[in-house]
């Protein structure tokens, strides 16, 4: 079993989209990536799988947070929300921009797969597993 998060592998920085906060990211594999954030003395971890095709699933390490799909888009994209209001591409730190709607998330599919557990239990391929089957 792996004892961190840190001990699979090395985070390399990377550009961040957001002031005031650091931005690394360790590939696992060709589609398994871990993202680390720091925020002054706040460090947080996702784990993404690229399913390529344009959509990846993420997870933000922290008990009762929801998988996130993300579908990457062009820059100049733009479409309606669930209330037909305009909304534009946002930039993203995986893909370069992202289509930013509803829907794309959800707390049962984490909370199922008993992902709070895995991360007490640190079974991180265990946890790339579960997204993997969400993508």
């Amino acid at each position: 079993m792996i004892k961190s998060i840190e001990a699979l592998g090395c985070f390399d920085q990377i550009p961040s989209i957001t002031e005031g906060i650091s931005l690394y990211r360790m590939q696992v594999t060709p589609t398994r990536f871990v993202y680390k954030s720091i925020n002054q003395d706040r460090v947080n971890y996702s784990f993404l799988v690229d399913g390529g095709e344009r959509t990846s699933i993420e997870w933000l390490a922290k008990p009762h947070e929801p998988f996130v799909r993300w579908t990457k888009c062009a820059p100049d994209w733009e479409g309606a929300d669930e209330f037909d209001r305009p909304v534009k591409a946002k930039p993203h730190w995986h893909y370069e921009y992202i289509k930013p709607l509803a829907g794309n998330w959800t707390y049962t599919g984490a909370e199922n797969a008993g992902m709070d557990q895995l991360l007490d239990l640190q079974l991180w391929d265990v946890v790339f597993g579960c997204l993997e089957d969400w993508l």
